[in-house]
């Protein structure tokens, strides 16, 4: 970079710029308890990226963590400042007993 003040005398100084750390998203399955009962959840930690981040489910949901949730796969679309995108598509089974 080249910087030069009202007199015209410049300086000239490297810089680099990094780019975030791509967005990572790691979730936490709940599963429901009783097939006929939606008691299941997602509890969803997001990092990198530049916050604040937004989020947008397959059930319309814009939170970070979603429940209620009957079995089916679910997906999620993670936003950063900077419009870096991430999806992340989550299979959500009734739990065995």
């Amino acid at each position: 970079m080249v910087v030069t003040d009202a007199c015209g005398l410049t300086s000239t100084e490297s810089i680099s710029v990094a780019e975030p750390a791509p967005v990572v998203g790691t979730a936490v399955l709940l599963m429901q308890l009783h097939p006929s009962s939606p008691d299941g959840s997602v509890d969803l930690s997001v990092s990198g990226g530049t916050p604040p981040y937004s989020f947008l489910w397959s059930n319309g949901s814009m939170t970070e963590d979603i429940d209620n949730l009957s079995a089916g796969i679910y997906s999620c679309t993670i936003m950063t400042l900077s419009d870096a995108q991430q999806r992340y598509k989550l299979p959500f089974l009734n739990q065995t007993p």
